[in-house]
């Protein structure tokens, strides 16, 4: 009995709304909602990333904080001295000995009124074994990774978000597939 009831309860939910289906009057416009252009008025907050502080080999860097000027070869300049830091302080960690990033290629696309900047990226990252751990050698590891860094930075806004070499993302200001990492005036 309770599953009739149940399936009944449903069926009436789902059939609810269909009465009023195609009885909207062609005198009376739907409204749909206004596309978002990039950069909206819309309040920027910025995505709070974890870092470690580091340990006696190995230390954080600091980002870049000045806004770059808007033109292609300054935006290149800015996002891969960001990602140089990014990259080196996202390795840090309490084993971590040492940190080598390489940039491999940039490009910069014009979108809308900012730039879009891809960079192909490589870490190394050597890592102590843990305290109390048994080996044959010196005791270190070596790490590596290879993967695509896109920013996106207008004259309010700077976004990353991350891929796997030559991958693609999805929008082009990176607001549904990044993270915001700073706002500005």
């Amino acid at each position: 009995m309770r599953v009739h009831a149940v399936v009944l309860v449903a069926a009436l939910a789902l059939t609810a709304g269909c009465g009023a289906l195609g009885t909207q009057s062609a005198e009376t416009p739907s409204a749909s909602p206004a596309p978002t252009a990039t950069g909206t008025a819309e309040p920027c907050d910025t995505d709070l990333l974890l870092s470690s502080d580091g340990n006696e080999h190995v230390t954080p860097k600091p980002f870049p904080d000045d806004r770059p000027a808007l033109e292609p070869e300054t935006v290149a300049r800015f996002a891969r001295d960001y990602e140089r830091v990014f990259a080196h302080n996202h390795e840090l960690g309490e084993r971590a000995r040492d940190v080598t990033v390489e940039l491999q290629g940039t490009t910069v696309t014009a979108v809308d009124d900012a730039f879009r900047v891809r960079i192909h990226v490589w870490t190394r990252t050597t890592v102590g074994t843990p305290e109390g751990t048994v080996t044959d050698g010196p005791g270190v590891t070596t790490r590596g990774s290879f993967y695509d860094a896109h920013y996106f930075v207008s004259t309010s806004t700077l976004r990353r978000a991350e891929t796997d070499r030559h991958g693609s993302l999805p929008d082009a200001d990176l607001s549904s597939s990044g993270v915001t990492l700073a706002c500005w005036e």
